[in-house]
């Protein structure tokens, strides 16, 4: 089965990724307009980048957010707050490509990075 939209795919992902303290996802409001090619996961203390890693790991292609704050490229100012918040974004990937399987078995993947956290 493929997805017909992107956000049946973020449904599934809100159904099927365990809330805890380590990771939130954003609250989608009207889900079947929103339409992005990544999901973004939010990792706050613990950073995206461990859980990129563990991904990788496991087989699974997910991109972290941004690792440079876009404020700083243009003024060469420091945003600490956006630098960090930055660097605690998860992008996980949301097409029509991924399969049920697929979509499932990275949730659990997540689930049981949190877990061990």
């Amino acid at each position: 089965m493929t997805w017909s939209t992107a956000a049946v795919l973020i449904k599934f992902y809100l159904d099927n990724i365990n809330s805890c303290s380590l990771l939130s996802t954003p609250a989608i409001t009207e889900i079947d307009s929103f339409i992005t090619p990544h999901y973004p996961v939010f990792t706050p203390r613990k950073g995206a980048g461990a859980l990129h890693h563990y991904l990788a790991q496991q087989g699974f292609d997910t991109a972290t957010y941004f690792d440079y704050c876009i404020g700083r490229l243009t003024t060469h100012s420091s945003f600490p707050n956006a630098e960090r918040f930055a660097q605690e974004i998860l992008l996980l990937p949301n097409h029509t490509g991924i399969t049920t399987v697929e979509a499932l078995d990275l949730s659990q993947t997540i689930n049981r990075w949190t877990v061990r956290r």
